[in-house]
């Protein structure tokens, strides 16, 4: 189980907790000698010791659908196992399946949107990009072609200046020059 989905179960993981009856911790008995007894095939020999798991040992649990039996495991490493009271069975149920569910249901959501994001902004600077272009063009354009207008009206401008001062008479400038 990922620590994500651990977080969003945490709230019903403590409450779950707190109501385990008689959690069960596997302990070796060890003798004077300070070594584990062992039973007559030299397996150690278990010593079942019962207290309370309080909700902030508890880092990760399981509920066995069929038994109600909750398996949880502290944050000290211990494995513990108990059994919950019928009422708490069904809630529990949905949280540790449910849950679980949820919160892979929201990550890959939230990893899908993350994806859709990714991609509509590369399509929006994509776009951005080819319009920033295509707006340079129509401006350089748009330039040329006012720059070759107004080479023509100065070409023009100029002819028609030539040819009025051609059609001009001289004589009229030259009695104004005399005077």
């Amino acid at each position: 189980m990922s620590f994500l989905a651990l977080l969003t179960k945490g709230h019903a993981l403590l409450e779950i907790a707190t109501k385990v009856l008689d959690i069960v911790e596997d302990v070796k008995e060890i003798g004077d000698d300070k070594k584990p007894k062992t039973d007559e095939r030299g397996q150690p020999i278990i010593k079942k010791q019962i207290r309370k798991v309080q909700p902030e040992e508890v880092f990760d649990f399981k509920v066995e659908r069929e038994t109600g039996v909750v398996k949880a495991l502290t944050k000290a490493g211990q494995r513990v196992e108990g059994v919950l009271a019928a009422a708490d069975l069904a809630e529990a149920l949905l949280v540790s399946d449910g849950a679980s569910d949820i919160g892979k249901n929201l990550l890959e959501q939230e990893a899908a949107a993350a994806d859709k994001a990714k991609e509509l902004l590369a399509n929006a600077e994509l776009d951005a990009a080819n319009k920033a272009k295509d707006a340079e063009q129509q401006a350089a354009d748009i330039i040329a072609k006012a720059h070759a207008d107004a080479k023509a009206l100065l070409d023009k401008a100029e002819k028609d200046a030539k040819a009025v001062a051609d059609k001009a008479p001289a004589k009229p400038a030259a009695d104004k020059a005399a005077k």
